[in-house]
């Protein structure tokens, strides 16, 4: 199997301190898991043309989470290799902080097309098209503020993104 590239969205939806650090924190992450092509783009990018641009399989992972690890990417990249068509990583209110695929499925097309699309959905439509299907640990987003008071009460969280967060 081609290694798959993988794709960075920089997170839009958090403060751009925090947004910096998450970014980088998840590209020094991939960079050691991941022997394939590794971009970063904007949150203002159109992410089905830069999925368009690198091509498949491709891991992309919107890293607004306070825990994203390297087993995250592991995990979806064992599934992949595996034989799984689409892996998802779902966030607890909605949309993925990392969909990974074998090919730009039109079930793909769509989830990119809705920007992190809606897992329950996609995985209801993958299922109906018969699909093997990979399912990451759910997370929770730092764009709510409910979700960074929960990783301000997660021991788990690392220090330098629970200071960020004003922990």
């Amino acid at each position: 199997m081609t290694p798959p590239a993988v794709l960075l969205v920089r997170p839009a939806d958090v403060p751009e301190h925090v947004a910096e650090v998450l970014t980088a924190g998840a590209e020094g992450l991939v960079r050691e898991v991941v022997s394939g092509q590794l971009c970063v783009c904007s949150p203002d990018a159109r992410v089905l043309d830069e999925v368009e641009r690198i091509g498949a399989p491709a891991v992309i992972i919107w890293p607004a989470v306070a825990r994203l690890r390297g087993e995250h990417v592991q995990a979806a990249l064992e599934d992949l290799e595996a034989g799984c068509d689409v892996v998802f990583g779902p966030l607890v209110d909605g949309g993925c902080y990392l969909l990974g695929f074998q090919e730009l499925v039109p079930l793909v097309r769509e989830l990119l097309a809705e920007d992190r699309g809606s897992p329950g959905d996609a995985l209801a439509g993958a299922a109906q098209s018969g699909f093997e299907i990979g399912y990451l640990r759910p997370e929770r987003a730092l764009s709510s503020s409910e979700g960074v008071a929960l990783a301000l009460a997660d021991p788990l969280t690392p220090p330098e993104i629970r200071q960020l967060l004003g922990g």
